[in-house]
């Protein structure tokens, strides 16, 4: 979203396992906030309850408009990668390809990291990278070497 308010500031952009939408509640947690009250949402990964409080719908609300990722990928169009594990348990991968499909970026690429995880099968603390990750952060430093040209 700041790459497509940037324009051309912004040389090229790499995501990680990124979400195309931040629409994701359900109606009992729309009523929850309405209603002033904070909602716990578990994390599938750790399995900790995050409070989201009544604040955050609130602003999601008053900027819907600017808060729509496909709606921005559509402005981007410096060069632009999406890497996305293909087993990533927290966001498929689907959500990527549909932010690659929205991007007009004049150079554009979709890469999904065979057997990769949400977190590309690293976990707090960082203790040894995975293969996945490793793959991620070369498919990132390419692209950066490729395009930052610096």
């Amino acid at each position: 979203m700041k790459a497509a308010e940037l324009g051309d500031e912004i040389k090229c952009i790499v995501t990680w396992a990124s979400v195309n939408s931040f629409a994701r509640f359900t109606d009992d947690q729309i009523k929850t906030w309405e209603k002033g009250g904070t909602v716990e949402i578990e994390n599938s990964r750790t399995k900790q309850m995050m409070p989201i409080h009544k604040t955050f719908w609130e602003d999601y609300t008053k900027n819907k408009a600017k808060f729509d990722i496909l709606k921005a990928a559509a402005k981007i169009d410096n060069p632009a990668l999406f890497i996305h594990g293909d087993t990533d348990e927290t966001v498929p991968h689907q959500e990527s390809e549909a932010i690659h499909e929205n991007c007009n970026a004049y150079v554009k690429r979709l890469e999904l990291v065979e057997g990769a995880s949400h977190t590309f099968g690293v976990s707090h603390p960082f203790n040894l990278p995975t293969e996945e990750y490793q793959t991620a952060c070369l498919l990132t430093e390419n692209w950066f070497d490729n395009y930052l040209n610096i």
